[in-house]
């Protein structure tokens, strides 16, 4: 008998499409934010509305200063 390998788990990324849902107003598309209750006729405005306010925000280490002696050599 073979062995069964386990496969790896795979997250599945939140993408800005699984924030919202799709609805009929009279006969236009209206999008519906999940999270809150903010909607609203135009789709770049609830994308923007959702990175805005729901998306994580990415944070990126500051770099360190790079510091010279004053014969220019690095100080490490």
């Amino acid at each position: 008998m073979a062995k069964k390998t386990k496969e790896p788990e795979v997250k599945k990324i939140k993408t800005v499409e699984d924030y919202f849902s799709l609805g009929k107003w009279k006969r236009f598309d209206q999008f519906k934010c999940k999270s809150c209750n903010f909607d609203s006729l135009d789709e770049k405005e609830i994308k923007d509305h959702i990175i805005e306010q729901h998306m994580p925000k990415l944070v990126r280490p500051k770099p360190k200063p790079v510091l010279y002696d004053r014969y220019n050599h690095e100080i490490k």
